[in-house]
């Protein structure tokens, strides 16, 4: 009943009496610098769990502090991984009326491609005890027990990674074995392929998390409802979407005043999905899948379980 105790504590204190120590250093890509912010449980007994996470278009390792610190206080070793070319680069010195031009360049094929090796770069330094983030978690991390979770571009650079597949000069895929899991925060239906096609093979369990005004900052032809197209389509035997009601594409983000019902939400919702399939916690898997999990939803979210 460990993972059903934390999450009941959760809901009475959810942010402010968490703390988790962060430490920032950079991963030598192929040809630049790749930042990354790890976050550290204080009290590790033995090698924890991997929580990689990717940012959205115009973020950094900065952001979503929220989750990094929850989710290491309740046992994970979390990565956060900032992509140079579609982080907070792109408009940071922009002029303000051209900050959302400068934001769409960065949402090229070019840059979701180089987010894919950005993350698979930082898959190799883990257990590479010649390399900084080797030697900072060396003996600390259980690299057989690993999830990939993002955020709008992140959940894109995800949703590669866990084998979405796409059309480009044929069929590809670019799928990453070395995850066991995947949390989707406002994943997006593919464009070229048939979404039955392109998510059909996709095998490991997933959480994908939307809302009902979840629309593009950026793509007008990404709707509420064109992301609730990945959890139909998916191959995955075990499977859960919540659309919270109201939610738009902002409420993942770091906390707001009109935010804190939906990271409620969210915090104990990815922490049992993270507790089932990277601590084979019984007790979580019994309440993500049971009715007791609407305990954290208002009744208009819709939730699904497959």
């Amino acid at each position: 009943m460990r993972t059903l105790t934390c999450i009941v504590l959760f809901l009475g204190c959810w942010v402010s009496s968490l703390s988790a120590a962060s430490v920032l250093l950079d991963v030598q890509g192929e040809s630049y610098p790749i930042p990354v912010k790890v976050y550290l449980p204080t009290d590790l007994a033995e090698p924890a769990p991997v929580v990689f996470f990717s940012h959205g278009l115009g973020g950094s390792r900065e952001g979503n502090v929220y989750l990094g610190e929850h989710w290491s206080a309740v046992g994970y070793v979390v990565v956060f991984v900032q992509h140079p070319g579609s982080d907070k680069s792109v408009w940071e010195d922009a002029p303000l009326f051209k900050r959302g031009q400068a934001l769409k360049s960065g949402a090229s094929a070019e840059q979701f491609f180089k987010r894919i090796n950005d993350v698979k770069r930082v898959l190799d330094h883990l257990e590479d005890t010649e390399t900084e983030l080797g030697r900072l978690l060396e003996g600390k991390v259980n690299t057989e027990r690993m999830a990939m979770a993002g955020h709008s571009f992140g959940a894109v650079t995800s949703q590669a990674l866990m084998g979405q597949r796409f059309e480009n000069f044929g069929v590809l895929s670019y799928i990453e074995e070395r995850f066991d899991c995947f949390i989707l925060m406002s994943p997006s239906q593919s464009t070229k392929l048939s979404d039955a096609k392109a998510f059909a093979g996709v095998k490991a369990p997933v959480l994908c998390m939307t809302g009902t005004k979840d629309t593009s900052p950026i793509r007008k032809e990404v709707t509420a409802e064109s992301r609730q197209l990945v959890y139909a389509n998916i191959g995955s035997k075990e499977a859960y979407q919540v659309v919270f009601d109201k939610g738009a594409h902002s409420i993942f983000g770091d906390y707001r005043k009109n935010d804190a019902r939906y990271h409620k939400a969210i915090l104990p919702l990815t922490t049992a999905f993270l507790d089932t399939y990277l601590k084979d916690d019984a007790a979580a898997r019994v309440w993500l899948r049971g009715e007791e999990v609407r305990e954290v939803l208002v009744p208009k979210d819709l939730w699904q379980v497959r």
